[in-house]
């Protein structure tokens, strides 16, 4: 069987989904890229990944729904290699657990089978914005 290649506009595709999803606050939404038993991995040295579309979902509910809010998210780069997409993207929400005002630079790596996200990690940094 031939190996999956994911081309640069299909990835940003699936990223400007993505940030559909976030921006909108959609745990619905951002399932439809994931497989049903995929991994999602925020922290990567800490955490283990969340896997499957129960745990992804929870965790968009607790972390984007409950936690953000005034979400713009800004893909600013994009890139593929076989079935390998990264992305680039630059987010700016209010927390609403101390009312500010943050921002987040991210990479994700973006492992596909067919038109799905198998395995997803992210690495980030944030600041809080001053006033």
């Amino acid at each position: 069987m031939a190996a999956q290649i994911v081309t640069p506009g299909f990835v940003r595709a699936v990223v400007q989904k993505y940030k559909r999803a976030w921006e909108s606050q959609d745990p619905v939404l951002i399932l439809e890229i994931f497989h049903e038993n995929a991994t999602y991995h925020e922290y990567i040295l800490r955490d283990q990944p969340k896997k499957g579309h129960k745990e992804i979902e929870q965790y968009w509910i607790e972390k984007v729904c409950t936690e953000q809010s005034n979400i713009h998210m800004d893909i600013q780069n994009i890139c593929s290699d076989g079935a390998i997409g990264i992305a680039e993207w630059r987010v700016t929400f209010t927390n609403k657990t101390n009312n500010k005002q943050y921002t987040l630079q991210q990479i994700a790596v973006m492992e596909f089978e067919g038109e799905r996200i198998q395995h997803y990690r992210e690495y980030w940094h944030s600041e809080k914005n001053s006033t």
